[in-house]
């Protein structure tokens, strides 16, 4: 996190009390528009559960082979939409995953 934005949240969690005492509240900007910092394109990453055939008969099947695989189509897919990532498991089921 940049220093100036972490500064700014620290500043404003530490007038919380104030505005309970009635003083004025601080005033936090922020320039997203200035282009100085990256976000990490990890963080939009996409994640597949287990619900329904998504997993199953979905990124992976048994089709033509007898043996579980990928489905190339799928993959295709993904590489069009140029996701950064794709968690599996992902959400509560990687809980519970080994």
């Amino acid at each position: 996190m940049p220093r100036r934005i972490a500064t700014t949240l620290i500043l404003l969690l530490l007038a919380t009390p104030a505005l309970a005492a009635g003083q004025t509240p601080l005033r936090m900007v922020v320039n997203a528009d200035l282009g100085e910092h990256t976000i990490n394109r990890h963080i939009y990453g996409h994640f597949a559960e287990h619900l329904g055939r998504d997993i199953y008969d979905g990124f992976w099947t048994k089709a033509g082979t007898g043996e579980w695989h990928l489905r190339d189509d799928v993959i295709e897919a993904l590489r069009r939409i140029e996701i950064p990532n794709l968690r599996w498991p992902g959400g509560c089921f990687a809980d519970y995953y080994h």
